[in-house]
């Protein structure tokens, strides 16, 4: 009977081990499948980020364009509203003022 006891308890150690093993086992599986989907989400969430960089570097050139275009549109208004004056003639004027006063 000491023989049968002793077979028992080494496949009794056998199994636990076993069993062991497969906890182990089970457990990094769990752990592999928590770090891949950690990195995928990591991953997604870059893209995320990229997504909106370009998103607010597309609203931002837009805004760039958008201005200068309203310049330029404000420019043409105020040439269409002002007359250009030619600055020659005006000072040409102010001499022939200023020659006229000192006269007697």
């Amino acid at each position: 009977k000491q023989i049968n006891a002793a077979e028992f308890i080494v496949e009794e150690e056998q199994v636990l081990e076993s069993l062991l093993e497969e906890e182990l086992e089970q457990e990094i599986d769990e752990l592999t499948d928590l770090a891949a989907a950690e990195i995928a989400a990591e991953e997604i969430a870059e893209e995320i980020v990229e997504e909106e960089i370009d998103e607010l570097l597309n609203l931002a050139a837009a805004e760039i364009v958008a201005e200068e275009l309203a310049e330029d549109i404000v420019e043409a208004e105020l040439d269409n509203l002002i007359p250009n004056f030619d600055l020659s003639e005006l000072e040409i004027d102010s001499l022939n003022i200023s020659d006229e006063t000192s006269e007697p």
